[in-house]
């Protein structure tokens, strides 16, 4: 604790398997201290220290082979006996306000203090630089944070949202409105989503990227459920997603503490500004669609951000061009594709089901495991880390997408299945069950299409009586109804013991002087 603000340093040492790793890291790979530090999750004043006594104790690299943990340690932390000689104090007051001037570091600090105190016994400067920091650390106050041009945006998403009136079958919306800030220039950034959900999250941050122009070098989102998968104090773990677009960009993710609202003022910041400049603007307007909230909250973030600062001359516009935009990196040459992964099984016809459609791969993989990866348009296959084929995604329900190259030679049976073998099997039902899958077959563009429909029909003649089934695919010959589904509610609904309406005769044609026929429209 400071005492009249003076402190003593207190005797830290790193595990010797972390020592190793410095070392290593320093003198083989040539990184620098920051970049150690940021690799093993130590301070860099730690691994400067460390390194300082490398050099003290005689040792060069690499270190012998031969030499043990424990004459290592002797040799980086030799014994000391206390001394009884008292350091010239530190003002800590005065250094604290020298480290916000511009320019000002603390080995300059330093050397003014060893220089201002003579002949005094003064501290060495890694003991200097301990003593500042613990000293920061204890006091219960919040420090302002500086940020570099172009280094971090901070995500977020505002706690009010909008009301998105739509059709009564759709429901109305309550839009979640993302808001990223730039921490130098305090640019702002805003999008109305569906959800906080990671498809919607993450492309509002590639859509933050567009707008900006250019790639950060950090971004810092709060403990979002979409960002963040298990958040952490130490070794917060992303969500696959969101980890996938940062390495797209080339982007580092520090994610925000746990209940630490402070590492992210900006974004708090930004937040209450869009709460009380823009969303507080628009509480009794009513929307429509997405889209239409959408434009709204551009014009207005754009009047916002070119609104000149109270205390300070420009607006964060022109900021934004003078001090951030200048240290972004460029953006790729497309946008970052969010895509959801997930495993399927292909069928006996060498299909897979994603989202009750079919497509099709390679009839060799019939009965494989295959990986998915699914996109807003397009559904791509994996078999052992190898794309093993790629469809447009198709709209709707039940429908299939087939390429050629695909099919086996000639349709040839893949594990006993072909048409032959269907129609054979359903004429053991009766004529009606064989002509329905007569139909089903030659409905498809190609009848490894419709083997599962046929399969699905065949188990439902195993489950009912055959005078049924033969009723019922009676039935739905007459209506042209030619899936599983339509046969197994007719079933289930007993529809096959209902008798069918008579067909309708055709009616005359009423002759009348009101009645206007085809040489009315003729030219």
């Amino acid at each position: 604790m400071p005492q009249g603000g003076v402190l003593f340093l207190a005797n830290r040492r790193l595990p010797m398997r972390k020592i190793r790793e410095v070392l290593y890291l320093r003198y083989e790979n040539g990184l620098s201290s920051r970049q150690v530090g940021r690799t093993l999750s130590i301070s860099h004043t730690a691994v400067d220290e460390l390194l300082y006594r490398f050099q003290a104790s005689g040792l060069s690299w690499p270190l012998p082979s031969d030499l043990e943990d424990a004459t290592l340690e002797q040799l980086l932390y030799p014994p000391t006996t206390p001394s009884q000689e008292l350091r010239a104090p530190l003002d800590m007051i005065r250094i604290q306000k020298e480290l916000r001037r511009k320019g000002v570091t603390l080995a300059l600090l330093w050397e003014e203090y060893v220089a201002a105190h003579g002949s005094e016994p003064c501290y060495g400067y890694s003991q200097f630089c301990h003593l500042v920091r613990d000293w920061k650390k204890s006091l219960d106050v919040s420090m302002h944070q500086s940020h570099k041009a172009g280094e971090k945006v901070f995500l977020d998403f505002a706690g009010p949202t909008v009301k998105v009136t739509r059709p009564s079958s759709e429901g109305d919306l309550e839009a979640q409105i993302f808001v990223a800030v730039l921490g130098a220039s305090n640019y702002v950034y805003i999008e109305a989503c569906p959800s906080q959900q990671a498809r919607f999250f993450i492309a509002a941050v590639c859509h933050t990227l567009e707008f900006i122009g250019g790639v950060p070098e950090a971004l810092v989102p709060d403990n979002l459920r979409s960002a963040v998968k298990t958040p952490s104090r130490y070794e917060a773990e992303l969500f696959l997603g969101f980890e996938q677009m940062a390495e797209y960009y080339h982007v580092a993710v520090l994610p925000a503490r746990p209940r630490h609202p402070k590492d992210k003022p900006a974004a708090e910041k930004g937040v209450q500004f869009v709460e009380t400049q823009v969303l507080a603007r628009i509480r009794n307007r009513s929307f429509f669609s997405l889209s239409e909230l959408n434009k709204v909250l551009r014009e207005l973030i754009a009047d916002l951000n070119h609104k000149p600062f109270q205390k300070m001359e420009g607006t964060r516009w022109s900021l934004f061009l003078e001090v951030d935009k200048p240290a972004l990196r460029p953006l790729p040459a497309q946008s970052f594709a969010y895509a959801e992964w997930s495993k399927a099984k292909v069928a006996s016809d060498y299909h897979i089901q994603v989202q009750s459609n079919f497509y099709s791969v390679a009839y060799q993989l019939a009965h494989r495991k295959v990986d998915v990866r699914l996109t807003d348009h397009l559904v791509e296959i994996f078999f052992k880390n190898e794309r093993v084929a790629s469809h447009l995604r198709v709209s709707g329900r039940g429908h299939y997408s087939t390429l050629v190259e695909h099919l086996a030679p000639q349709h040839k049976v893949v594990r006993g299945w072909s048409s032959e073998k269907f129609l054979a099997d359903a004429q053991l039902v009766g004529p009606y069950t064989r002509a329905l899958l007569q139909a089903v077959l030659e409905s498809r563009p190609y009848k490894e299409q419709a083997y599962r429909t046929c399969r699905g029909m065949l188990r439902l003649a195993d489950m009912y009586p055959v005078e049924r089934m033969e009723a019922a695919a009676k039935r739905a010959l007459a209506f042209r109804i030619l899936s599983w589904r339509s046969m197994k509610s007719i079933l289930e609904k007993g529809l096959d013991q209902v008798a069918q309406d008579p067909p309708v005769k055709d009616v005359p044609l009423i002759h009348h002087g009101n009645l206007r026929g085809p040489s009315y429209f003729a030219d």
